[in-house]
């Protein structure tokens, strides 16, 4: 099943470079990164930095710098292929378990009234086919759907490249800086932003994606039964986006 929803772009004019998160945990950064991309001056002016970065609140949002697919299809469409469309995903599983952590476990609550993620999973399976049958997706719904159901909704001329962050080791965090760093430089990006970029990546990841917390939740996940559902749900995420 592959689904288009809806979803706003973060946009940097000077670079012709468009952002989209697939998950939760990546929009501030993502936003970050586009505000940076803005007005770097402007945004240490701000006392902005990417550790602390909240994308509801960005100067540039109020800048027209946060754009419905609509008004994007219309910036974008006098030179199609000198955009880049940026998408930035991250390991499955990680994406899952820290969703879950949050809003299911550190909260106290149940999601979906279950109180185990095989339930989760069953249940989050049902969900998805109905989403794909018409039903409107809740706002919890929004945080577990397959990462490839999201920022796909870009005119197909446009340059797209993925960008993967595997969030488990320092070492794999640091491949997703380099692979990125990549992406800028092949737009023309200045080297100090870059380097600015660079830096407060590396804080943001430190900082922002612990993992110890979520071992527990891991070997649950990857019980032979809940690994068959969670495949069943984000096994096409893998195939496409070449997660190791």
């Amino acid at each position: 099943m592959f689904l288009k929803f809806e979803q706003n772009y973060y946009v940097s004019q000077q670079y012709s470079f468009t952002f989209c998160a697939t998950a939760h945990n990546l929009l501030d950064y993502t936003a970050g990164v586009a505000c940076c991309l803005h007005d770097w001056k402007q945004f240490r002016k701000n006392n902005y930095a990417l550790l602390y970065f909240d994308h509801n609140k960005t100067s540039c949002e109020n800048n027209g710098d946060y754009f419905p697919p609509a008004k994007l299809t219309s910036l974008i469409k006098t030179q199609p292929k000198k955009w880049t469309n940026v998408v930035l995903l991250i390991e499955p599983i990680y994406r899952f378990v820290s969703a879950y952590y949050k809003l299911c476990v550190n909260t106290g609550r149940t999601c979906y009234s279950c109180e185990t993620i095989n339930c989760m999973l069953k249940v989050l399976l049902e969900r998805m086919t109905d989403i794909g049958k018409g039903a409107t997706p809740t706002k919890m719904d929004m945080r577990f759907i397959p990462q490839n159901w999201k920022c796909n909704n870009l005119p197909d001329t446009q340059q797209s490249v993925n960008v993967v962050l595997d969030p488990w080791t320092k070492e794999k965090r640091d491949v997703f800086i380099h692979n990125l760093i990549n992406v800028l430089y092949a737009n023309q990006v200045a080297s100090k932003t870059v380097n600015n970029i660079v830096q407060e990546s590396s804080e943001y990841f430190n900082d922002k994606f612990l993992t110890r917390e979520y071992f527990y939740l891991v070997e649950e996940i990857r019980q032979p039964e809940n690994m068959r559902l969670f495949n069943q749900l984000y096994g096409n995420d893998y195939k496409l986006f070449f997660f190791e």
